[in-house]
């Protein structure tokens, strides 16, 4: 089932929006609960958790692990979000002004504002990410109940300045996660940024044809990828296994090495976008291991 990590929910930035979204539109709810765009709001929101929470009851799988299925959940969330922000702005049928220039001048910003969000390759640690969620909680509840109150051009000037911090965040709470668990993962700012996914696919299956070709059925192949290098481990996975990846992490400690004797292996493939990092792990190899000198290819 490729479940390296369970609990990658739990310390997941990106899940945060996720309920945020849904916190925000149940607020909405109560304080316009006239307004359709309110219930639609909380109907997508909730069913969005809902739908997910039934899947990974009903089959087994890395969903909120795979930044391809934490992926599936943004689209709704933002969609919540943006229709708690219709539920606030004036509706065609009232007589209250949208104040069009507002909202071309706010978009002029927001638009920017998002592309730069979406480069941001940071890694937010668990206090930064539930407080930049919470902060956006607590600004968009409050402009609920400042427009509830009055509506005139610097209110809808708060609106837009709120719509930016709100999508913002998102962005930077999702880039944010980093890389976690062991399955699928890669960046969400590839979407911003290219990051040549087809030449490292195609330098990843060349490197397996490569050990393939000097290797026999009896050899027993213990593998390593460098922990940063994106999705190379799960290429090496679909090949030999999760098991005989025998350390996730740079160096070898006292676990991963009695990890690498119970494998046992005749063969040791180290896979890494440079040198020098394979040289870093195969200096921490135990001597029981008798490497041989290095044998590369790129």
């Amino acid at each position: 089932d490729f479940i390296i990590d369970a609990n990658t929910w739990q310390r997941d930035s990106a899940l945060l929006i996720v309920v945020a979204s849904v916190v925000i539109s149940l607020v909405t709810v109560i304080v316009y609960p006239a307004r359709r765009w309110a219930w639609a709001a909380i109907a997508t929101g909730a069913t969005n958790v809902a739908v997910t929470v039934i899947l990974m009851i009903s089959f087994t799988g890395p969903w909120l692990e795979a930044p391809t299925y934490i992926a599936k959940l943004w689209p709704a969330s933002l969609i919540s979000l943006a229709l708690v922000f219709f539920t606030i702005a004036p509706g065609t049928r009232e007589s209250r002004s949208s104040y069009p220039i507002v909202i071309v001048l706010g978009a002029m910003v927001t638009i920017p504002a998002l592309l730069w969000s979406g480069r941001f390759d940071g890694t937010l640690s668990r206090a930064g990410a539930w407080l930049l969620a919470s902060l956006v909680t607590v600004l968009v509840i409050g402009m609920l109940l400042l427009a509830r109150r009055a509506w005139n051009r610097w209110v809808a000037v708060a609106l837009s300045i709120t719509m930016l911090v709100t999508f913002v965040s998102a962005q930077i709470l999702q880039n944010g996660r980093g890389l976690l668990g062991g399955y699928g993962q890669y960046p969400f700012r590839s979407a911003f940024v290219g990051f040549n996914y087809r030449e490292q696919m195609e330098a990843k299956i060349n490197v397996q044809r490569w050990l393939i070709a000097r290797t026999s059925p009896d050899d027993t192949i213990a593998l390593w990828t460098d922990p940063q290098f994106l999705t190379a481990d799960v290429a090496a996975m679909q090949l030999w296994g999760g098991y005989n990846i025998f350390t996730r992490e740079a160096e070898l400690n006292r676990e991963t090495t009695m990890h690498l004797e119970e494998i046992r292996p005749s063969v040791i493939a180290l896979y890494a976008p440079g040198k020098t990092h394979i040289d870093t792990l195969y200096e921490t190899l135990p001597p029981w291991a008798l490497p041989s000198e290095l044998e590369c290819t790129e």
